[in-house]
C-alpha cells in the first residue's frame, strides 16, 4: 500500500505543472544553502546524494555532477543551476523514481 501511495503521489505531481513547480521550489530551497538563488557544484552534489541514497545506488562522482551541471546550465552558462534549470532535474528524478516503483523496486 505504501508503494501504491508513493506512485499515486508521484503521478499527481508529474501530471500537474503547479504541483511540480511547488515540489521543485521546495527541493531547490532546501539545497540552496547559501540562499543565492543558484545551485553550485557542492549544493548539486548534496542534492544528488539524497536522491541516490533513496534509490540505494552509488552517489555520483564530481565529474558526473559537473557533466549534469553542464547539461542543465542552459541559461547564462555560468556553471550554476537556476530554479528553472533545477525543475528539469526534479521532473527527471520524479519520473525515474516512478518508473522504478512501477517496476517493483522499493524506493525509500
Amino acid at each position: 500500500l505504501k508503494m501504491e501511495a508513493k506512485k499515486t503521489q508521484l503521478r499527481a505531481i508529474l501530471a500537474d505543472e503547479t504541483k511540480l513547480n511547488k515540489s521543485a521550489k521546495k527541493a531547490f530551497d532546501s539545497v540552496d544553502k547559501d540562499k543565492s538563488g543558484k545551485l553550485d557544484e557542492s549544493e548539486m552534489m548534496a542534492c544528488l546524494k539524497v536522491f541516490t541514497d533513496q534509490l540505494d545506488v552509488e552517489p555520483p562522482t564530481e565529474s558526473q555532477v559537473q557533466e549534469l551541471i553542464d547539461m542543465l546550465d542552459s541559461g547564462e552558462r555560468d556553471g550554476l543551476i537556476s530554479r528553472d534549470e533545477f525543475k528539469i532535474l526534479v521532473k527527471a528524478m520524479l519520473t525515474v523514481t516512478l518508473d522504478l516503483l512501477e517496476e517493483g523496486y522499493d524506493v525509500k
